[in-house]
């Protein structure tokens, strides 16, 4: 057995707060997850090269995921939609499901980069 390697991912943009998400019309919201979920996916592809087959899907995994906001304003660390990306991890084949048992409690950072707000997602073998 061999350890997977590690990958990080580097979405541009943030993906709306809950509260923003909650706010917005159902059909605004869905096109809006999907195209999250979307470029996870393309992202996680175009880097596709770097593996062995059969590396993926981790059955238990530790995931950090760091926001870099283009401003230092006060934010609430459980209105950071996490599920956006979450759901375009188990989307790509990275991990199996994002249920408690394989991805335990992912790690928020919030970080600031005014030139370039992204969303970094470092996946691992847990």
């Amino acid at each position: 057995m061999y350890n997977k390697i590690p990958i990080k991912l580097t979405i541009p943009g943030i993906p709306p707060s809950l509260n923003q998400w909650s706010r917005m019309h159902w059909l605004k919201a869905s096109r809006i997850k999907k195209q999250w979920e979307n470029d996870i996916l393309y992202t996680f592809l175009s880097i596709g090269k770097v593996w062995k087959k059969n590396e993926f899907p981790y059955k238990k995994a530790s995931i950090k995921i760091t926001y870099y906001f283009s401003t230092k304003r006060r934010r609430d660390i459980d209105n950071m939609n996490q599920k956006f990306i979450l759901d375009g991890i188990v989307k790509a084949g990275i991990i199996t499901d994002d249920s408690i048992e394989v991805i335990g409690q992912a790690e928020i950072v919030p970080e600031c980069d005014k030139h370039n707000p992204r969303v970094e997602v470092e996946i691992s073998e847990a």
